[in-house]
């Protein structure tokens, strides 16, 4: 188990950093200086961000039989998303000082921007709460028709709610954004019963085979449809590079879930892989806020750095005072 511990902390730590990375060179006076960051960094780093939420809920969550277990399961989701989740809407509101209605704040610590458009997003990262809602309502319908499998009439009754469910999401949300991110989820679902705890997913032979296809494909891509005015050419390149980030994010999913660390270095990923969705949350509102300055980088940083410390400290206190009621 420790060996696919210490993996998914590292696909955190990349993910967040990638995603960092991305926006600090799209939205912020330190482009220039961010050059060898590629413009793909960002959805690669969602993509394994999903897939690692999804591997990491296949292998943590094993009492299915148990009475309560989906009370257990929704209250743990709850109480991880949402506290940090209202702390940081508040400092958002701060550092803008914008005026937001009840009924904005109300959906923006509920996590569902995404199904009362067009509420404005006041973390900017709202649609990805709201997609992991999907995603765990998606993980438990899944469950129930694979347990009912040997049952025909529950099967059809089960992939009948999956249908209706996708159905009625796809009318409040962006159906197509949604589903190409449950794609990496539901790989991340599918990696954990692969594994089975022995032996290797794919070989390092195997992954150079992948990574070496990859960069074909994508050198093949920047030939055939170089970016030019022709608005046809632009989105044949857009949908092939988010085929190409899919395949790159399951090649590095595939190869360090395998990877061994020393203690020292895994130490260090699982200090950045438990903050991460505190950085996540915060770190775009603090670059729009300090966007422009001198020192923006210094500025960000201990700014970022000091409020993943207070989100973290609220999470802990929070989760304490729930424990005790």
């Amino acid at each position: 188990m420790r060996k696919k511990v210490e993996g998914l902390n590292l696909i955190a730590a990349i993910g967040i950093i990638l995603i960092v990375l991305y926006h600090l060179k799209t939205q912020s006076s330190a482009r220039d200086l961010l050059f060898f960051v590629p413009l793909n960094a960002g959805n690669i780093g969602v993509l394994l961000f999903f897939m690692k939420s999804g591997f990491g809920l296949n292998t943590s969550n094993r009492g299915y039989m148990k009475a309560n277990f989906w009370i257990v399961f929704y209250k743990k989701r709850i109480l991880k998303l949402f506290p940090p989740l209202f702390l940081a809407v508040i400092i958002s509101i701060i550092l803008q000082k914008e005026k937001y209605t009840i009924m904005e704040f109300i959906v923006n610590i509920t996590g569902t921007t995404s199904f009362f458009p067009p509420t404005r997003d006041i973390t900017s990262v709202g649609w990805f709460i709201s997609t992991l809602i999907i995603f765990y309502i998606m993980f438990q319908m899944l469950y129930f028709a694979r347990q009912s499998s040997l049952n025909v009439s529950k099967s059809f009754f089960y992939y009948l709610l999956i249908v209706i469910f996708l159905l009625g999401f796809m009318t409040i949300t962006d159906p197509m954004k949604t589903m190409y991110y449950f794609i990496a989820f539901l790989t991340g679902m599918i990696c954990r019963n692969c594994y089975g705890g022995v032996g290797r997913i794919i070989t390092n032979k195997r992954f150079l085979f992948m990574l070496v296809a990859v960069i074909l494909f994508y050198s093949y891509a920047q030939i055939k449809y170089p970016f030019d005015d022709n608005p046809n050419h632009a989105r044949q390149l857009k949908a092939m590079s988010k085929g190409i980030d899919v395949l790159i994010a399951i090649s590095v999913f595939f190869f360090i879930v395998n990877i061994k660390f020393n203690a020292v270095i895994n130490k260090l990923f699982y200090i950045i892989s438990e903050n991460s969705y505190y950085i996540y949350l915060i770190h775009l509102s603090l670059i729009t806020f300090f966007n422009g300055t001198e020192l923006f980088f210094i500025e960000f940083t201990s700014s970022l750095l000091l409020a993943v410390i207070l989100i973290n400290m609220f999470h802990k206190v929070f989760k304490l005072l729930t424990e005790r009621i």
